[in-house]
């Protein structure tokens, strides 16, 4: 009795185990998968060149901007779905991004305010 006892145990214990394992593994995936969710952006399906330090997509429509004001002027506008290329985040106020619209490559400055908060 004492060992079918003990043998209940180390089972119970051992499921326990797998199951604490498992939810860390769903709670992993989910996280990933809200990030995806957010940004529409997968690390399988986008390629950062080499000058890029991230990707992300604008959280509303916006305009690129030929220098980092908003007085400047408007190389062009773009909507959420099209990934943007960080190229530089140092200014407070704006980031330097590249986009591809129509197969043309447009560089330029954004508002950070209409970005995706990093984590």
């Amino acid at each position: 009795m004492l060992k079918l006892n003990i043998s209940g145990l180390l089972f119970l214990l051992i499921m326990f185990s797998a199951c604490r394992e498992n939810n860390r593994t769903l709670e992993h995936d989910a996280s990933q998968a809200t990030i995806e969710s957010e940004t529409g952006i997968t690390n399988a399906t986008t390629v950062l060149p080499p000058d890029a330090v991230g990707v992300t997509k604008a959280l509303i429509n916006g305009a690129l901007y030929d220098a980092p004001s908003f007085e400047a002027n408007e190389i062009t506008r773009f909507d959420t779905s099209q990934p943007l290329f960080l190229l530089d985040t140092t200014d407070i106020i704006f980031v330097k991004v590249r986009l591809i619209k129509d197969s043309t490559r447009y560089t330029g400055f954004v508002s950070k305010a209409i970005l995706p908060e990093k984590e």
